[in-house]
């Protein structure tokens, strides 16, 4: 299990970090500086958060207040190391949940509740499992029904329409548009001849021999006219 140690770098927390990583769990060890401190804490998600007091005890104490309030980290056990008697009280009565340490207990604490700390964590992990097969799940069902939902609106919607539209004719099928007949060349018009002049009707010669012989047949003699002179 990871537990994070917040000490200001020196020979001293090199030291002190060492003899914490004896009591067995995996040591991450860094500054009480914001906002890495807290980012590295979401990120590595130990199970409990150390921080010394020896230097920059009202740093130390306001670290610790924060890291009791904050979303990621307020669940987390908090152990508070090298605390003088003065801030002792402060501490208790800002963060009640803090616990005071000197080193060598504080060992000895961190190995007695490492079998805790995995069991907490494993039935934690099997928890949140059970949480996103469960949501899943869910969502599933969800999905379903609102699909069932809006497939009946559908249903209903189009029988509704059927009922209200009456239904028209079918469209007659489309005639085919005749072919077009080609264009004949209009053919130049021929010239009118001229209409023939009837021939004038020939007068007719007055029967002479006709008269000479029907007289003869008479007995009497014609006598025949004289042409006048002009």
């Amino acid at each position: 299990m990871k537990v994070l140690f917040l000490h200001f770098t020196g020979e001293a927390r090199d030291a002190k970090a060492a003899r914490l990583a004896k009591s067995g769990a995996e040591l991450i060890v860094e500054e009480p500086r914001w906002p890495r401190f807290y980012e590295l804490a979401r990120k590595e998600k130990p199970a409990a958060i150390v921080i010394d007091f020896s230097r920059a005890p009202s740093h130390a104490l306001e670290t610790t207040d924060y890291l009791s309030k904050a979303k990621d980290t307020r669940e987390l056990e908090l152990f508070a190391i090298h605390v003088f008697d003065d801030r002792k009280d402060l501490l208790k009565e800002r963060v009640p949940k803090a616990q005071v340490y000197s080193e060598r207990e504080l060992a000895a604490v961190i190995a007695d509740r490492l079998p805790k700390w995995e069991a907490q964590r494993a039935a934690a992990e099997e928890a949140a499992r059970e949480e996103r097969i469960q949501r899943a799940e869910e969502r599933k069902v969800a999905a379903a029904a609102s699909r069932a939902r809006a497939k009946e609106k559908r249903l209903a919607a189009k029988a509704a329409a059927g009922a209200a539209v009456p239904r028209e004719p079918p469209a007659p099928s489309p005639v085919k548009a005749a072919k077009p007949q080609p264009k004949k060349k209009p053919q130049p018009k021929k010239a009118k001849k001229p209409a023939k002049k009837k021939p004038a009707p020939k007068k007719k010669a007055p029967p002479k021999r006709k008269k000479l012989a029907v007289a003869r047949r008479s007995g009497a003699r014609a006598k025949p006219k004289r042409n006048k002179k002009k």
